[in-house]
C-alpha cells in the first residue's frame, strides 16, 4: 500500500527513470524526453488515477481507472483470447 498525498508528484522528482509520453498534454507531468525509450517505467494508465486492482498471476490482472468524468476497465491475461476474458 502506498500512503502519499501525490503519488505523481513523488514520481516526478525521478522523472529520468519514467517514460511519460502517454500522459495529456496539459499535464504538468507530461514529457516527451524518454517516450518509447526501453527500460524506461511507463504509467499504463496515462496519467488516471488507478481506484481498483486485482492481480491473479503474473500478466494476468485487471484494473480501474477513474478521472471522475471518464471510467474504465482493462482486463489482461496473457494465453487467453480476449472474448474469453
Amino acid at each position: 500500500m502506498i500512503e502519499t498525498e501525490d503519488i505523481y508528484g513523488e514520481l516526478w522528482e525521478d522523472k529520468n527513470l519514467f517514460d511519460n509520453g502517454d500522459n495529456p498534454k496539459d499535464s504538468p507531468f507530461f514529457s516527451s524526453t524518454n517516450k518509447e525509450v526501453i527500460g524506461k517505467f511507463k504509467d499504463e494508465a496515462a496519467g488516471m488515477p488507478i481506484v481498483e486492482f486485482v492481480g491473479l498471476r503474473s500478466k494476468m490482472y485487471s484494473y480501474v481507472k477513474d478521472n471522475n468524468k471518464d471510467r474504465k476497465e482493462v482486463k489482461t491475461a496473457k494465453g487467453f483470447r480476449k472474448y474469453v476474458i
